[in-house]
């Protein structure tokens, strides 16, 4: 890679745009909807069923600051890849498709369907903890014009 130029830092400047956008917005109506794509050479999935997703709901409720996700537009599409964040993503994803439940006052609790089987020891988010989670703001980057090359030397 080369040096860093004056050119380098001119054509740089201007590349990128940063959002902030409510979770439910992000999931919603990005990802759900298809409008965010994990490029092939993203690493797939590792957090599974580890406390690294429950974690990272608590950090939300608890308005915790996250780290920024990274996308790029893709070219003459309204579509983006997601270059940095991809496990938050599928956590949070999977957390309002309830695919699993976090731990609040001893009770296994749901985003707004219990999927366990039962009830008991289980409920869903109240509208005080769903309205917290629903607004709570991401940071994201959006870069532009980025070549798969650009993207992995960056990221």
């Amino acid at each position: 890679m080369p040096g860093l130029t004056t050119n380098l830092i001119r054509a740089n400047n201007g590349f990128q745009v940063h959002h902030d956008i409510t979770l439910s917005t992000y999931i919603n109506n990005w990802i759900k909807s298809g409008r965010v794509t994990f490029p092939k050479w993203q690493r797939e999935d590792c957090w599974g069923k580890t406390d690294y997703r429950t974690t990272l709901i608590e950090s939300i409720l608890q308005n915790h600051d996250l780290p920024k996700l990274f996308l790029s537009k893709r070219d003459g599409l309204e579509t983006y890849y997601l270059l940095d964040g991809g496990h938050r993503t599928r956590a949070i994803h999977k957390y309002i498709d309830n695919e699993y439940a976090i731990e609040i006052d001893g009770l296994m609790v749901y985003y707004d369907k219990i999927t366990s089987g039962s009830e008991r020891n289980n409920r869903v988010m109240n509208a005080y903890e769903k309205d917290i989670f629903d607004k709570y703001k991401l940071t994201i980057t959006i870069y532009s014009n980025l070549s798969e090359k650009e993207a992995r030397s960056i990221f």
